[in-house]
């Protein structure tokens, strides 16, 4: 299972033959030597024997367009690689549990400085094609849009994974910098509602008008603006 061992355990047998004149001294000093010794080999055989671990990566940050719960919006990515990812691997994005993403929406607006074509869209995760390699230590930037985000008010982490093209890992899984999905403030939900009735009313008047009152209709609009206008200042205040 670890080829390296055995041969590790042969040389610490050679040692340990051609120490036995020092060991006749039988002083703490060499024995503990011998102990530590011991340790560092095998620590430095398990290093060698093992698998290399994949890295987290840098700059991991992911912004929404609108924060506000419940909302569908596009999310500002950024990631640096530590080892490059080659042409075929991918590049996975996965959301929170809560966050809605629908495969015949899901798209990428944008891309910069890496070459990611989305490939397909997983329950919560997003998996990206390198179209061409993505560079290490170069903060690449992608922007995904139709993200619907959590109906609960939080702070979130998207986590960011990327694999060779049959899939082994190679940096990540990295959690990005906390963003904050939030709830409208009440003055917000309060000029919301305003601006929605005084506008119906506005777009009524002016489609019920016939064409002599035309001028009439659009003395009217300018009144319900005005008053829209010291409405929302009122709810301000």
């Amino acid at each position: 299972m670890f080829p390296y061992l055995k041969e590790g355990y042969v040389y610490w047998q050679i040692f340990n033959r051609q120490s036995e004149n020092l060991l006749a001294m039988n002083t703490k000093k060499f024995r503990e030597f011998r102990r530590g010794m011991g340790i560092m080999v095998l620590a430095l055989l398990l290093s060698l024997s093992s698998p290399a671990s994949a890295y987290s990566m840098q700059r991991v940050t992911a912004i929404p367009y609108d924060d506000e719960v419940g909302e569908l919006t596009s999310y500002y990515i950024t990631f640096e690689p530590i080892q490059t990812v080659p042409k075929g691997g991918y590049v996975k994005i996965t959301f929170p549990e809560g966050f809605v993403l629908d495969p015949g929406m899901v798209s990428v607006r944008r891309t910069t400085l890496c070459d990611l074509v989305l490939e397909d869209v997983r329950e919560n995760t997003v998996i990206l094609l390198a179209w061409k390699p993505v560079l290490a230590k170069v903060i690449c930037t992608v922007v995904l849009s139709n993200i619907q985000n959590s109906p609960a008010e939080n702070k979130y982490n998207i986590v960011i994974t990327t694999t060779d093209a049959v899939g082994n890992v190679i940096d990540g899984p990295t959690c990005s910098a906390p963003f904050k999905i939030k709830k409208p403030s009440a003055t917000a939900v309060a000029m919301a509602s305003i601006i929605s009735e005084k506008v119906m009313a506005t777009d009524a008047s002016l489609s019920s008008g016939a064409a002599s009152e035309t001028a009439v209709s659009a003395a009217n609009a300018v009144e319900e603006l005005i008053s829209l206008v010291k409405e929302i200042l009122n709810t301000l205040a």
